[in-house]
């Protein structure tokens, strides 16, 4: 699978952009604004040394950039299985709850402690705290929240078997974006984020070669 380097990201880390909302009939919130149902989240917040190995942008403001991932690429991955599909649609629809539940930092449960900073700007949910969990008392949980119900368009199997999921993607630039996942004690983590472009528009980047 190739990768290429796209446009820097820069961006004020205290910036989120989880109130994005898309179409749903899954039946955890309204169809309309997609609003997740708190009760779904399947994971508890992390701990402060689990927090503290993720990096931290300093004074706030972070600038850098990501890789994006060839349509063509992605289109030639294989579907993964059916359980395995099922397990990360599961996985995402719990992270759309959990940030429901407690804010964007709710979404760090999911994540790989290894993932960039720009990365996390690109999904939404850096320049977080533990103390910005914002927990949603069982009452509300029909209570309309700036979070989004995460339906995956398609779950395929990476070159070196990790899996991918494409999804809408969280910021303007591209459609779709390529979430690649890895499992540690049957928890299914995310350890990178791709937006997904034509080769034309990789070429246009001005990027070189990916690892």
């Amino acid at each position: 699978m190739r990768f290429l380097r796209v446009a820097p990201i820069a961006a004020l880390a205290l910036i989120l952009s989880t109130g994005a909302a898309v179409g749903s009939d899954d039946g955890t919130g309204g169809p309309d604004m997609a609003t997740p149902n708190p009760e779904g989240c399947t994971r508890d917040l992390i701990t402060a040394e689990v927090f503290e190995q993720f990096e931290q942008p300093e004074g706030g403001i972070f600038s850098g950039s990501i890789d994006s991932a060839l349509q063509a690429d992605v289109d030639a991955r294989e579907e993964a299985d059916a359980e395995v599909t099922q397990e990360i649609d599961e996985t995402m629809r719990s992270l759309g709850a959990c940030i429901a539940k407690y804010g964007s930092i709710g979404a760090y449960a999911f994540l790989d402690p290894e993932i960039s900073v720009a990365e996390r700007i690109y999904l939404g949910v850096a320049g977080v705290t533990l103390e910005d969990a914002t927990p949603v008392a069982e009452s509300d949980a029909g209570t309309v929240i700036p979070a989004r119900n995460l339906v995956p368009e398609r779950v395929v199997v990476l070159d070196d078997g990790r899996i991918g999921a494409v999804l809408p993607s969280p910021q303007p630039g591209s459609e779709f974006t390529l979430l690649t996942f890895f499992q540690v004690d049957d928890l299914w983590m995310i350890e990178a984020a791709s937006p997904i472009v034509p080769e034309g528009e990789a070429d246009d980047s001005g990027g070189g070669g990916g690892p």
